[in-house]
């Protein structure tokens, strides 16, 4: 288990949280859980409707979509936000490749820190944006490659 000041000084690190100051990471730092998953664990389901999200802070975990990977996420990257927002069902599965050490956050308190940290929106977006020009980056790759062999 590791102390409020690690806790803080881990999450400074997350992308989502860089914007918050000290005494609101401390804030934050209390109500995470932390949460370990061994190697072959399934960390968030496809079909199940999402009621949290997850810091990663040590390991590696694929992101897939029915069989096929589509992402691997690693310390300091999050999981399972966007499904706080839409309250639909996941389209994408989350297993642990090696033991994933993560934090939890609850969607009762990610919300309350929303109302009162607008930067933390500001945060998601930045990681979404970013995530949709990765897969965008894939999709252009593979339709230049599709081209690239048919002619």
């Amino acid at each position: 288990m590791q102390s409020i000041i690690e806790k803080v000084l881990w999450l400074k690190q997350v992308e989502l949280f860089q914007r918050l100051p000290g005494e609101d990471l401390a804030q934050l730092a209390e109500v995470v859980r932390q949460v370990r998953f061994q190697a072959g664990e399934i960390i968030l389901d496809q079909g199940e409707v999402s009621d949290r999200l997850y810091c990663v802070v040590e390991g590696e975990a694929s992101v897939r979509a029915g069989n096929q990977e589509i992402a691997k996420v690693h310390g300091g990257e999050t999981i399972g936000e966007l499904g706080l927002f839409d309250q639909v069902p996941r389209n994408n599965t989350v297993v642990a490749l090696s033991e994933v050490v993560t934090f939890e956050l609850q969607e009762d308190i990610f919300f309350a820190l929303l109302e009162d940290r607008p930067e933390i929106a500001r945060g998601i977006i930045a990681v979404m944006a970013r995530r949709l020009r990765r897969l965008n980056e894939k999709l252009l790759g593979f339709e230049a490659e599709k081209n690239l062999l048919a002619e």
